[in-house]
């Protein structure tokens, strides 16, 4: 979509400076030029692979792709069956990784956290085309379809046994069930939540052969040893903190800038030499958490470009929350809901350094954005006014 982008504006059908004004409209594209301008200078400055510069690229292709949507006439609806899809397939990979091959968790091909983050974000995403987008999807067979894919995505997560989404599905659960029930009486809507929070426990605690309990009960013990010890006992709870505490430390050295990748590697070498983090930590060398891996590599300025992002993001998707087009508030609400699910993934995982994650991240956002001003660019169009994107 980016290279039929870019097709568009160097066929003359859009001026260069039209581009510029149509894309500076939108909060994401300064929070964008931000993070590659951060990117490309700190990179250069601490003198870190050239392959670092590519991180920045997401930013700077993706959002060809909104010319790719101003230039046809695409609709909304596949989006929504696309993502619904995808988890299906996701739930079947995970099952037959499970159930078939006997392995302790789905990894999709090639990660469990990878596999397992992304496939929220599809379930997620068929979810909130099913309780947000009525009236475009009134046959039963659609809207099966949907709810079929929101379980699957949230339920292959949970056979992927990554726990960096587990607050993301009760967030989506909570917030499917509340558009779901809106219109019901208080007693119903008391009824309906039960239910829902049965069938979650149901699953998470009686699923066969889920990952789910050991996970908690590993991380629950893995946290207790490290703060009493500070022995790294399990690559998952336990690891992760020493690997805050990593990047924290390296982070202080040069707060304002960081250390770069290869300065991080070798502060956290002398550090382990000098008994200050544990030997453990050559074993996964990730720091999993994304604002104190931006600080230990770009320190302060790295952190506020990353949060740039995510903020100039949300914003874009803010301002179309209360369309009048169902269509629009709907994809509006996925945009914002993204957002939120990434920032989460944050959590335990670098979003930022890691290529699928921005990937889909960044792309995700463009398309939603796209499909918004198609929607907005065909009413208006009915309506005889014209159009403006943005």
């Amino acid at each position: 979509m980016s290279l039929a982008g870019l097709w568009v504006l160097l066929s003359g059908r859009q001026k260069l400076k039209e581009v510029f004004v149509h894309l500076s409209k939108h909060p994401f594209f300064w929070a964008f030029a931000l993070y590659v301008s951060v990117n490309s200078i700190l990179t250069w400055h601490h003198g870190d692979p050239a392959s670092n510069f590519g991180n920045a690229l997401p930013f700077i292709i993706f959002p060809l792709a909104i010319f790719t949507f101003l230039s046809c006439d695409v609709s909304f609806r596949g989006f929504w069956l696309g993502a619904a899809t995808g988890a299906i397939v996701a739930f079947v990979i995970s099952s037959y990784q499970i159930y078939g091959l006997g392995m302790e968790r789905a990894i999709g091909f090639r990660n469990p956290i990878l596999f397992g983050n992304t496939a929220v974000v599809l379930g997620t995403a068929a979810l909130i085309g099913w309780v947000s987008c009525r009236s475009a999807f009134r046959d039963f067979e659609l809207q099966a379809l949907l709810v079929a894919g929101g379980l699957s995505g949230l339920f292959a997560s949970l056979l992927s046994g990554s726990k960096g989404g587990w607050l993301s599905l009760l967030m989506v659960a909570a917030l499917v069930t509340s558009k779901a029930i809106k219109a019901y009486h208080w007693i119903k809507k008391l009824l309906a939540i039960t239910f829902v929070l049965s069938i979650l426990t149901v699953i998470v605690f009686f699923g066969p052969k889920l990952v789910v309990i050991d996970r908690i009960v590993s991380a629950y013990h893995g946290t207790v040893t490290w703060m009493k010890t500070g022995q790294v006992t399990e690559y998952s709870a336990s690891s992760r903190f020493e690997s805050f505490k990593a990047g924290l430390l390296v982070g202080s050295q040069s707060p304002l800038v960081g250390l770069g990748v290869n300065g991080q590697f070798e502060a956290i070498q002398k550090a382990i030499d000098e008994g200050k983090i544990n030997p453990k930590f050559l074993d996964y060398r990730v720091i999993d958490n994304d604002f104190i891996s931006l600080f230990s590599t770009k320190g302060l300025l790295g952190v506020a470009a990353g949060l740039a992002v995510h903020l100039g993001i949300f914003l874009t998707f803010f301002r179309h929350r209360n369309d009048s087009l169902e269509s629009v508030r709907a994809l509006a609400t996925m945009g914002m809901l993204l957002v939120v699910l990434y920032l989460e993934f944050g959590l335990s995982v670098s979003i930022f350094g890691t290529n699928i994650f921005r990937i889909v991240y960044i792309s995700w956002a463009m398309i939603l954005l796209g499909l918004i001003l198609v929607e907005k660019r065909n009413a208006e169009s009915s309506a005889g006014v014209n159009f403006l994107p943005y």
